[in-house]
């Protein structure tokens, strides 16, 4: 068994780690926020920005994940900061991750998880190999609710990391759009799809 953990790490040492980063470029606040975001993010291999101009987030980190070459890809939104510990220990070849994020342990975060390339593509095969997030969920919300019910559908783990952490203040982008509507909208194509209202992450208590 240590053999077996020995060899694991070893082949994620050598595997390539891209960072995704979907940005709205809108007002010196965010784009502060992005440089701090990306001002704390070390020890990984490629970086993909994303400018949003308006075409939503799901569809902004289908265009990263996409445009990324690694064997691992992380997606940080620009207003995530990573705290501490070290983002490779995100990479799990069996499943999908997330820091603590707020001092908070939970399976799934949608501002910011890890997942290796065959999860990618296994989500990306239920759209037909087009599409990562469902882009019906325009501009922002129930992506990540959505991402949620199809990793379970499919028995893919989701875990929370405990040695690495992050701060954000939470759909700091989407206070630009000044109407409550793209939440709406999204919470009822979520409701219609999947018959629930939410898909309530699994919280950890330590």
């Amino acid at each position: 068994m240590k053999l077996i953990t020995l060899l694991k790490q070893f082949l994620i040492s050598m595997a390539k780690l891209s960072v995704i980063i979907p940005h709205y470029p809108y007002g010196d606040e965010i784009n502060n926020k992005l440089d701090e975001c990306r001002s704390k993010l070390e020890n990984y291999d490629e970086l993909v920005l994303v400018v949003n101009q308006g075409i939503g987030f799901a569809k902004a980190v289908n265009l990263g994940f996409k445009m990324a070459k690694g064997d691992f890809l992380l997606l940080v939104s620009n207003d995530v900061i990573y705290t501490g510990g070290d983002i490779r220990d995100l990479c799990d070849p069996e499943a999908v991750t997330c820091p603590v994020v707020n001092g908070r342990r939970q399976e799934f975060y949608g501002c910011t998880f890890c997942l290796p390339r065959w999860v990618y593509e296994k989500i990306c095969a239920l759209r037909g190999g087009k599409q990562f997030l469902d882009e019906q969920f325009d501009i922002g919300f129930f992506e990540d609710d959505n991402l949620i019910m199809e990793l379970r559908q499919l028995n893919i783990p989701m875990r929370s990391v405990k040695t690495v952490s992050a701060v954000t203040q939470g759909s700091q982008t989407m206070k630009i759009f000044g109407s409550a509507d793209p939440y709406n909208n999204n919470r009822a194509r979520f409701i219609k799809k999947w018959g629930v209202s939410s898909s309530n992450p699994i919280k950890y208590e330590d």
